[in-house]
């Protein structure tokens, strides 16, 4: 008996063995991505509302600021 091929049929049998383990890993990673693209959904939707928000407490402190500000001097009350 040779021993090379001896070592060949054992690399292929453990190759053989990886390929589930591989297979089950693929599996898993392709279900993080979906929790992955699930959570930045989730976080592009918390951050919008976040804007808002921010957006509608700034807008009327503008305005106020905008409205003090005539013909490049402040007015003074």
């Amino acid at each position: 008996v040779n021993l090379d091929d001896f070592l060949l049929l054992e690399e292929i049998e453990n190759t053989t063995n990886s390929i589930p383990t591989l297979e089950s890993e693929i599996e898993e990673t392709t279900d993080l991505n979906s929790i992955v693209e699930s959570e930045i959904g989730n976080l592009e939707d918390s951050i919008t509302i976040l804007l808002t928000d921010i957006s509608q407490i700034i807008q009327p402190m503008t305005k106020s600021l905008t409205n003090l500000f005539i013909g490049e001097t402040w007015k003074t009350q």
